[in-house]
């Protein structure tokens, strides 16, 4: 027979005999692996702790693999038919910068150009003249307002304005072709300083007289090395290796668009030019142009849902800063666009946008 002596809950020491003594020491055997496990736990939870807190600290974090874009695919020769146009609006990136930009494919080729918000008071938006080797006439392409319903061309003949898909808001175009005499360099000479006289007339044939009620730009630029000016608003990348921000514009204040405008439109507080990967790519803030910074901008005109990555808009071909391919989120009352980097750069746009924050103090 063993004799063991144990501590009672008051501290007494305690014959221990008998036949309930194996129950005992099998009731202790599982108190000590419990306490094993739970000293276990606790260190390991402490670990993953301490590999938290290494990670926030930025000292053995998995990081993002590299950002490898494939080589940029040859530019398509892409034309329409003659007579056919295609027009894209997007916003005007540019710091300071309340307007569209406008990009225009035709027969000829293609271009772009940016000009104010339209408004009742001012209801052209932009317009570009181009002429090609081969062609007879020089072609101006007018986009306006809906009140535009012609224009009178050279003081001799209306054009009428139509719509066009693609185009928002009930805008319109004009597609006006000027006869062309003599030689290519004349024919240069003639875009450059003789395109048609235009006058905007309304669906009575009335004479549309332009006010000056479209906004005016307020801004600075740097350049690197200088270091980043500071506005209304700012933006901030944080966790993306290897990018380096080269140039820039900031609005130096937020105003509103100082006249109705036609549909809605956008005001830039601030774009900057980053180096990523190789690509330039153009990131901005957009704020609502009556109200920024107060009341959430509209939707960007043709801009479609990314499917695989919710939260993220990518615009269809043609649109851009102008052409320039685009890739968007929104955040609180403002749109953080990316644009450019090539068409094959999508990869290159939504890394900037998920490392890009904007911090906008009203």
């Amino acid at each position: 027979m063993s004799l063991l002596i144990a501590d009672d809950p008051a501290g007494h020491a305690t014959n221990m005999t008998g036949p309930d003594q194996g129950v005992i020491e099998e009731a202790r055997r599982r108190q000590r692996a419990r306490r094993i496990r739970a000293v276990t736990a606790a260190t390991i939870a402490i670990v993953a702790a301490a590999g938290v807190l290494v990670a926030m600290s930025g000292h053995g974090t998995p990081r993002e693999a590299p950002l490898r874009l494939p080589p940029e695919p040859p530019l398509s020769s892409r034309r329409l038919p003659a007579g056919a146009i295609s027009v894209r609006l997007s916003p005007n990136l540019e710091g300071g910068q309340a307007g569209w930009c406008v990009t225009i494919l035709e027969k000829s080729g293609g271009g772009g150009t940016c000009g104010p918000l339209p408004t009742v008071g001012h209801p052209l938006l932009a317009g570009t003249s181009g002429w090609t080797h081969g062609d007879s006439d020089i072609t101006t392409t007018e986009i306006t307002a809906p009140r535009v319903a012609y224009f009178l061309v050279n003081g001799t003949r209306r054009v009428a304005t139509k719509t066009l898909p693609g185009l928002p808001y009930g805008l319109r175009v004009a597609i006006i072709h000027t006869p062309l005499h003599g030689s290519a360099d004349r024919a240069l000479a003639a875009v450059a300083a003789r395109s048609p006289t235009l006058i905007p007339l309304d669906a009575r044939g009335a004479p549309i007289t332009e006010s000056p009620d479209y906004g005016a730009s307020w801004f600075r630029d740097w350049n690197r090395p200088a270091a980043q000016l500071k506005g209304p608003c700012q933006l901030h990348v944080s966790g993306l290796e290897g990018i380096t921000a080269e140039w820039g514009q900031v609005a130096t204040a937020l105003r509103r668009y100082p006249a109705p405008i036609v549909g809605h439109g956008f005001l830039s507080c601030m774009d900057t030019e980053y180096y990523l990967a190789g690509r330039g790519i153009r990131a901005s803030v957009l704020l609502d142009a009556p109200n920024p910074g107060r009341t959430a901008p509209s939707p960007i005109p043709g801009m479609v849902p990314i499917p695989h990555l919710p939260g993220f808009y990518n615009d269809g071909p043609g649109q851009g800063f102008p052409g320039e391919p685009m890739t968007a989120k929104r955040q609180g009352n403002m749109w953080v666009v990316a644009a450019g980097g090539g068409r094959n750069a999508e990869q290159a746009r939504v890394r900037l946008l998920r490392h890009l924050t904007v911090t906008l103090p009203l």
